[in-house]
This record gives structure tokens, sequence and C-alpha cells, in this order.
């Protein structure tokens, strides 16, 4: 009776201490939330965000950086075509860096087109040569809900299509 009075104790103790509610600040230190997101996606960015170490954050951060500079590069500018600006070394650079570290570097590239505040109009091209090859059915997809509901929005459509993307790579 005794040990079955230990043992009864000792797994209410342990089922206490495990009885935590996850909230999204346990994530780790960094938290992520865009308006435009619902919760569910806004949680599962901070999530994949907090699982990539900071030199590798540093690391693609510095190359999109780089990339970010041809953006106002005079030899693209004529150029009516945004895919002109996949064209630079600096951006072969940045899309080889992510290729080689696989779907983990994913929510940077979406983090980085979400908190653009202007000229966004490029940030989805990184996205588009990442993802398609595995998800073009999610971008027809996204293309056919926002057809269907009437909205034409460019941004509605990249968050959209990322929200669908986080939900397929979260499963």
């Amino acid at each position: 009776m005794r040990i079955q009075s230990i043992v009864l104790a000792t797994l209410c103790i342990f089922a206490v201490a495990c009885d935590t509610r996850f909230e999204p600040w346990q994530a780790g230190p960094e938290r992520f939330h865009h308006p435009g997101l619902t919760d569910a996606a806004n949680l599962k960015m901070t999530i994949l965000l907090n699982k990539i170490d900071a030199a590798l954050k540093s690391d693609f951060d510095r190359r999109y950086a780089n990339w970010r500079e041809t953006w106002d590069d005079t030899a693209y500018l004529p150029c009516s075509n945004p895919r002109c600006w996949t064209r630079s070394p600096e951006y072969a650079e940045l899309l080889n860096f992510c290729q080689a570290k696989g779907k983990k570097i994913w929510p940077l590239a979406f983090k980085s087109h979400l908190e653009e505040k202007e000229r966004d109009y490029l940030s989805h091209l990184l996205i588009e040569d990442l993802t398609l090859p595995e998800f073009r059915h999610l971008l027809d997809e996204t293309h056919s809900e926002l057809a269907v509901n009437g909205m034409k929005n460019y941004r509605d459509f990249w968050m959209i299509y990322i929200m669908k993307v986080l939900q397929a790579l979260v499963r």
C-alpha cells in the first residue's frame, strides 16, 4: 500500500509539472508576428524561426541584404521583367546558399518578404525559386482561390501562399 501511495504521489507531481500550456512566447527568444497572417501561421513562423541558429540567420541576412542592394542597380532598372534581378551574382549566391540549407531556411525568406516595407515585389522571387519545385500546386490553388473571391491584391496572394506552405511544412 505504501509503495502504491509513493508511485501515485510521484505520478501526480509529474503530471502537474508537465501540465503547462504552450504559449507562442515560449517558442524561443524570437517571436514573429505579422498582422496579415493567422495566429496559427504566426506561431509556426515563430517556432520555425527559433529552430534556426543565429549564425545561419546572420549568413542569410547578409546574403539577402547584398541582393537587396542590387534592387537599385541601374543595370536592372530598365528591365520590365522582375526576373532580371535574379541574374545578379548576389542573387545566385543567396539562392545557392538557401538551396544548400534546405527547407529550414525558408522561414527566413518568408520573413524577409513579409517584413519588406517598400518594393517587396522582388522578395517573392526567392520564395518562388525555393518553394515552387515542390509546392507549385499550392501556388495554383492560391491563384484559384483569389480568382473565385475576386481578390487581386498582390500582398494577399503571397500571404495566403506563405500560409499554405507553412501548413504543408509543419505536417
